[in-house]
């Protein structure tokens, strides 16, 4: 559970959302952004826990979302890198995304938003991400009350936002203009089978395309 007191917000985030980096960013100009673990704990590193930390039942959420089209691709490189620990055979890409179901998946983050019973308020887009992170009410707010908070801002965003320091983690990543290369994977249908995981929040209520597949 990730939260300002201070700027009175909740942060959630799913695996592969540009976790560490956006965390890094709140903690970057926030001094209050903390990882909060029960009984009472403090932690430093980003937790991927869907929930509301005691006190802050009334604070606005943002969460990291991403295509679903290029998040199905990542999460099944990581499970070819975990076959190849395990010396397991590789699965390949059209059989992983058919053998999973909405709860097998672990990706769709409306599952874990109903749990508690609320959905974000604010969307981070890891497409859009510096746009939406520098957007955001209470980043916007936070500028407007001291001149020197946009030297903050852009060294923040210079170290941890516009540089990845996380790409290439995976020796079975590709990419094309610094996302996932999805190029070859796609069918219709195994788009439908990605359509039928993730909506109707991820395309029709946050908004990405349908057809986003086609345009990789």
């Amino acid at each position: 559970m990730n939260a300002s007191k201070t700027r009175k917000f909740i942060w959630w985030s799913h695996g592969a959302n540009a976790t560490r980096s956006t965390a890094q960013f709140f903690r970057t100009i926030f001094s209050d952004f903390y990882t909060y673990a029960p009984p009472n704990n403090l932690l430093g590193s980003p937790s991927h826990e869907f929930d509301i930390p005691s006190g802050c039942e009334k604070f606005v959420i943002v969460s990291n979302v991403r295509n679903p089209y290029t998040l199905s691709v990542s999460s099944f490189k990581d499970i070819l890198e975990q076959c190849v620990n395990e010396g397991k055979d590789l699965p390949n890409f059209e059989d992983w995304i058919y053998s999973l179901d909405k709860e097998q998946a672990s990706m769709s983050d409306d599952i874990r938003w109903s749990v508690v019973n609320r959905m974000p308020d604010y969307f981070i887009r890891m497409e859009s991400l510096e746009e939406d992170l520098v957007n955001l009410p209470f980043v916007q707010s936070w500028l407007s009350e001291d001149t020197n908070n946009n030297v903050i801002l852009e060294d923040a965003l210079n170290n941890h936002i516009r540089r990845n320091c996380y790409i290439n983690e995976n020796p079975y990543d590709k990419y094309k203009d610094g996302f996932q290369d999805i190029r070859g994977l796609y069918t219709q249908e195994i788009a439908d089978k990605v359509i039928q995981l993730f909506n109707p929040v991820y395309f029709d209520k946050i908004g990405y395309s349908i057809d986003s597949w086609k345009s990789n």
